[in-house]
C-alpha cells in the first residue's frame, strides 16, 4: 500500500455534510489493525463495516485501506486514528479549490524554475508537472517537492522557494496523516514577515487542515477565518471562504 490518499473522482460532487456516511467499510488489510467501535477493540477485516466515530489502531509496519464510497483513506502510520476527522482531512484534500490552490502555484513554481535554471531543466520540469495527477492534491504536492529538489539540486532551486516548498512538503504530510508534522512544518511561516502575504494565507489553509485531522475543528475554522481575511480579493483568500462554507458551515 501506498502512504497516501487515494481519491476519487466522484468526490468532487460529495464533500461532506448532513448527508456523509456515517461508516467506513475496509478494502484491505496488512498487519496488525484494530478498530474500537463500542466497548472493546476489535481486529480489522477486509469487508468489516466500520462506524464513523470509531478510533483505528495501526501497528508498526501495518497498514489499513477504508472507504465510505467516496473517498479511499490509506493509513500506514503507527498511530491511533479517530475515523471521522481522517475521512474529513481527506475530503479537504479533495475539493476542488485546494487542487486550484497547489496546481496554480505549482505552475508559478515551475515558472520560476525557468528563470533559474537552463531550459533543458524547465522543459523537464514542465512536462513531469503535466503527467501529475493533479485529482488529488496531497499527491501531487508529494511528486512535485521530488521533483523541484531532483531537478533543481544542482542549482540550489529547491532553496529559492522559501516557503513554497515548505508548503508542499506540508501537504505531502496531511496524505500520510502525519497532521501534527505538518503543523510542526508550517508553524515557521504564519509569522514570517519575509514571505508574501499570499503565502501566508496557504500556510494558514493547510493548518487550518491539519488542525481538523487532529479534531481541533473550532481551531480549524479560525485559521480559515484568519485566511480569508488576510487578503479577502486574493485566491488564497476565496480558496479560505469556500472551505469555510464547505466544511464548517454548521460551526
Amino acid at each position: 500500500m501506498r502512504r497516501v490518499f487515494i481519491v476519487s473522482v466522484v468526490v468532487l460532487l460529495a464533500l461532506v455534510g448532513p448527508g456523509a456516511r456515517a461508516q467506513l467499510r475496509v478494502l484491505e488489510v496488512d498487519g496488525d489493525v484494530q478498530y474500537h467501535a463500542g466497548r472493546r477493540w476489535t481486529e480489522a477485516r477486509s469487508g468489516d463495516i466500520v462506524p464513523l466515530g470509531s478510533r483505528i489502531r495501526v501497528a508498526a509496519g501495518s497498514g489499513v485501506v477504508l472507504t465510505d464510497d467516496d473517498v479511499v483513506l490509506t493509513l500506514e502510520r503507527p498511530e491511533t486514528f479517530i475515523l471521522a476527522d481522517v475521512l474529513a482531512v481527506g475530503k479537504m484534500l479533495a475539493s476542488p479549490v485546494i487542487r486550484e490552490l497547489v496546481v496554480d502555484r505549482a505552475v508559478e513554481v515551475a515558472s520560476e524554475i525557468g528563470r533559474a535554471v537552463s531550459r533543458d531543466e524547465y522543459d523537464l520540469v514542465a512536462e513531469a508537472v503535466s503527467r501529475l495527477d493533479v485529482r488529488n492534491a496531497a499527491k501531487f504536492a508529494e511528486e512535485f517537492v521530488d521533483l523541484v529538489v531532483r531537478v533543481g539540486a544542482e542549482a540550489g532551486v529547491d532553496r529559492r522557494f522559501g516557503g513554497s516548498v515548505v508548503l508542499f512538503r506540508a501537504l505531502a504530510l496531511l496524505a500520510e496523516a502525519a497532521y501534527a508534522e505538518a503543523l510542526d512544518t508550517l508553524h515557521p511561516l504564519l509569522d514570517d514577515d519575509t514571505i508574501s502575504t499570499a503565502e501566508r494565507q496557504r500556510a494558514f489553509v493547510l493548518s487550518a487542515i491539519s488542525f481538523r485531522g487532529i479534531g481541533h475543528v473550532g481551531t480549524a475554522g479560525e485559521y480559515l477565518r484568519y485566511a480569508a481575511e488576510l487578503d479577502r480579493n486574493s485566491s488564497e483568500g476565496r480558496v479560505a471562504r469556500e472551505l469555510l462554507a464547505m466544511f464548517f458551515s454548521a460551526d
